[in-house]
């Protein structure tokens, strides 16, 4: 007859509280659901899980106040947090920040992984521990108020310490998680060079590999060697994540710096959702830094949402959405809620980089960068992969380089917004069945670092075999200062031969201040309309404007055939003589 677990379980419980075991005692014996079990009136074993006991204590929170849960749920918390958790110190971890408790997490986690528990540690307290593995573990929970610190020293050639690593693990919770990845005393730097070859793809803080089914609070990850969060493997899927935030700081414990590699980093799984996404100061400038979803060899991303991103980073790039692999297979469906991105070094660096995928949408994007940034690349990094299906509702970049460079794009859509660009608005070398609807201009006040300086609004860059193909144009690309001869509103460098511009609309777009001479330059072969308009910032030379001027205010004299400009004391042409 086969064993009855429950009623096992219920005489345990029963002969504990008898003998007046201390709770923790109790929970040892017979298993949380076990005591949730009684205290609810029912039998239940963790062999039987279905929609039972277990599955109340482990299911979803609901969204009512501070998250808390309702009804039965609620009493099986309450539950949890009177009887059901263990503590580390319980297995001799001391967290005074210099004791090596590394042992007492494994065994504590060994404990509470096999017995369905909840282990939490210490507010307050900092534990010194690395390279914790946990495999195939199924239904337990996590959390770690106290502070999760990398021990100093590590050696600079040993790549594999991972400091919370979960392989094949499943229906699990973590609550809440503090990690210290300790990188300015772990070789992140030697010899005053920053420590690629092994920190970058190896000491993750948390690090995911074929989970699935598991919700994840808030996960806090200061000074990361490698990423904050790292997720692979093919089985991975079904991963919810509420509040993600990494910060990489000086000594100080506030002072930006850049170092680590990103705060999350996806390179294989699906189904994966973020709420909130902070990344401060992580990544370093040869190395991204941010969100980055990154398949290799072989592996597929995909079905990936985010709700709001934040990236302040001086790394190489922000959020990168990119593969050198798959031509567009490799990752697919892609969606983020809000992007904002700040990243202050002059350098030629691409804080947005989006290639080798298949629908890929962005609500409202905001970047701010430098006279050296490639605000957006997309079809680009590394080997050119192909873009499908493409979608910005909003994009605004303040201060960059080049607004959007694009290659090997393919259907879709971005109503983009870029100011005080160096040199192009938009480049653009093999584009396919694509709208544009841009707004934008040259900062009046910075020269662009390399010379000859060329600024075109719209630069259609058709050497050789690129091409443009069936792609519509519109927007508001008035000049707004003293023109000089590097500037262009609209160049193309097609020919009549195999660089093609074919089946293309130029409509309803504002070229004030533009004379014809740089309004449009190049060639357009079998462009299907071009129609330029103006807006009314134009009459004779008695009609001119006189009130509420602002500096770089153009009109278009017909008196004198050409435009001018208000300095701000003066109307001016565009040589910079008063007119």
């Amino acid at each position: 007859m086969p064993r009855d677990n429950g009623n096992q379980n219920k005489i345990a419980v029963s002969k504990a509280v008898d003998a007046k075991m201390s709770r923790r005692k109790l929970l040892s014996i017979a298993g949380t659901a076990a005591v949730a079990g009684v205290l609810l009136g029912k039998s239940v074993s963790l062999a039987r899980q279905g929609n039972d006991v277990v599955n109340d204590v482990y299911g979803n929170l609901t969204s009512g106040v501070n998250r808390e849960a309702n009804g039965i749920r609620r009493i099986v918390d309450e539950a949890i947090r009177e009887y059901g958790h263990i503590n580390v110190k319980e297995f001799g971890a001391v967290g005074d920040g210099l004791t090596d408790d590394t042992q007492a997490f494994r065994d504590a986690m060994e404990y509470v992984c096999n017995h369905h528990l909840t282990l939490m540690t210490d507010l307050g307290k900092t534990y010194i521990v690395d390279n914790i593995v946990v495999d195939g573990k199924t239904d337990f929970r996590l959390v770690f108020r106290g502070v999760v610190k990398r021990p100093n020293n590590l050696p600079a050639t040993n790549p594999q310490t991972r400091t919370l690593q979960f392989n094949n693990c499943s229906n699990f919770v973590i609550d809440e998680i503090h990690f210290d990845g300790n990188h300015l005393n772990n070789n992140c730097v030697v010899g005053g060079v920053y420590n690629t070859e092994f920190l970058q793809e190896y000491r993750h803080c948390l690090y995911l590999h074929n989970c699935r089914n598991a919700s994840f609070g808030r996960i806090y990850g200061k000074n990361p060697s490698g990423d904050v969060i790292y997720i692979n493997g093919a089985s991975t899927y079904n991963l919810d994540f509420d509040y993600v935030e990494g910060v990489s700081v000086q000594a100080d414990g506030t002072t930006p710096v850049a170092l680590g590699r990103n705060t999350v980093s996806i390179c294989e799984g699906k189904n994966i959702t973020f709420n909130v996404v902070k990344s401060i100061g992580v990544g370093h400038i040869t190395m991204p830094g941010g969100f980055d979803i990154e398949p290799n060899w072989g592996e597929q991303v995909s079905d990936v949402y985010v709700n709001y991103l934040y990236v302040l980073s001086s790394s190489m790039s922000a959020l990168g959405i990119t593969t050198k692999y798959g031509e567009g297979k490799n990752i697919k469906n892609i969606e983020i809620g809000t992007v904002h991105i700040e990243n202050d070094v002059v350098a030629t660096k691409r804080l947005l980089v989006i290639t080798g995928c298949t629908n890929v949408h962005m609500n409202r994007v905001y970047i701010k960068g430098t006279v050296e940034s490639y605000a957006v690349h997309i079809g680009i990094a590394g080997n050119a992969q192909p873009v499908y299906n493409l979608k910005f509702d909003s994009l605004e970049i303040d201060t960059c380089r080049y607004g959007i460079m694009a290659n090997h794009l393919d259907e879709g859509y971005m109503n983009v917004v870029v100011k005080n660009a160096s040199e192009n608005l938009l480049r653009l070398y093999n584009v396919s069945n694509f709208d544009f609807d841009v707004k934008g201009h040259f900062n009046p006040l910075t020269t662009f670092p390399n010379k000859p300086v060329k600024n075109f609004c719209i630069y259609l860059y058709m050497a050789g075999t690129n091409y443009l193909n069936n792609c519509r144009f519109r927007g508001d690309l008035a000049k707004n200062k003293v023109g000089n001869v590097a500037e262009r509103c609209i160049s193309a460098n097609a020919s009549n031969g195999a660089a093609q511009i074919t089946n293309c609309e130029f409509t309803n777009i504002n070229l004030d201040g533009w004379d014809e001479a740089t309004k449009f330059v190049g060639q357009l072969t079998h462009t299907r309309k071009i129609d330029f308009t103006r807006s009314n910032n134009l009459g004779t030379t008695g009609m001119r404007p006189t009130a509420n001027l602002t500096q770089g205010f153009s009109y278009y004299d017909t008196t004198l055939n050409k435009p001018i400009w208000w300095s701000g004391a003066n109307w001016i042409d565009g040589t910079g003589a008063m007119v």
